[in-house]
């Protein structure tokens, strides 16, 4: 008699047994891993809409605002950006004259994600402005824009994790974590 292929019911429990290990490993991974990626992407963002904002500002031969709002605010913290056709050089993206790209919030585009400061050297800030060369105006450079994000720890308790856009005078900027 040939005995029969396959395998026994001890055999099939051990691999679904080590297959649940190794899913519960990466599950635990990817919790922590998920919100460095989000709190990454969004800074990219950032650097990619002041590098909008530059070029929009040279296009138009126009100031361009770059507004931050409800900074530190973790639902509702976000940018506006808008051409300054008055040239006033005011930092505020509301009044005559202000012609609206963009609203952007942050932590509707990266969950549990945030801008928390906005300085330069000098301060906080809660704008820049480029100028129609692309330089940024006024201010003591650089401008760093924190982001920030609550990073979920199996271990302990939440830590906040932060990531930054620093932009220098020449309106060319870099993330840093």
């Amino acid at each position: 008699m040939r005995p029969r292929g396959g395998f026994t019911v001890i055999e099939l429990m051990v691999v679904i047994g080590i297959i649940g290990i190794g899913s519960a490993m990466a599950v635990s991974s990817l919790i922590t891993v998920m919100p460095r990626w989000r709190l990454q992407g969004s800074a990219t963002d950032v650097l990619t809409q002041l590098q909008y904002s530059r070029f929009e500002a040279v296009k138009r031969n126009r100031p361009v605002i770059v507004q931050f709002t409800n900074i530190g605010n973790v639902t509702t913290s976000g940018m506006t950006i808008c051409v300054d056709g008055n040239r006033l050089y005011d930092g505020v993206c509301a009044g005559a004259g202000k012609i609206a790209l963009k609203t952007l919030k942050i932590p509707d585009l990266y969950p549990r994600v945030y801008i928390s400061t906005v300085a330069d050297a000098g301060g906080a800030v809660t704008s820049i402005t480029f100028g129609p060369d692309g330089m940024v105006r006024g201010g003591t450079m650089p401008v760093t824009i924190t982001m920030a994000s609550p990073i979920v720890s199996v271990a302990g308790p939440p830590a906040l994790t932060n990531y930054q856009v620093v932009m220098d005078r020449s309106g060319i900027g870099k993330t840093a974590p």
